[in-house]
């Protein structure tokens, strides 16, 4: 059994390069980006609640949990992508066989 993550839509309250990069998009722009994490999240919380940044300062402690083998795959030219690595490093350093392509 393995995960596949296309593009997941993980971030935090920190700006990073590739939304820097890309938040201009004609796609999806930095604040249409905004406008979602607001709609998504519950009311009152910023983008470092729990379901958006799961590895980030108010996150659960998951390092019991066990994940499948992960393929991780990030748009070229998607604003998340720098947070999409960061959580590729975090499922390696929590010992998830995983790869991004």
């Amino acid at each position: 059994m393995c995960l596949i993550a296309i593009q997941p839509f993980f971030g935090g309250e920190e700006r990073v390069g590739s939304e820097i990069q890309y938040g201009k998009s004609a796609m999806l722009n930095l604040e249409q980006a905004d406008w979602y994490w607001k709609a998504f999240l519950p009311h009152g919380s910023n983008r470092n609640h729990p379901a958006a940044h799961v590895f980030g300062p108010d996150a659960e402690d998951i390092s019991g949990v066990k994940f499948p083998a992960t393929l991780l795959i990030i748009g070229g030219q998607d604003q998340l992508q720098d947070w999409q690595k960061r959580y590729y490093e975090w499922l390696k350093e929590g010992g998830t066989e995983s790869r991004f392509d």
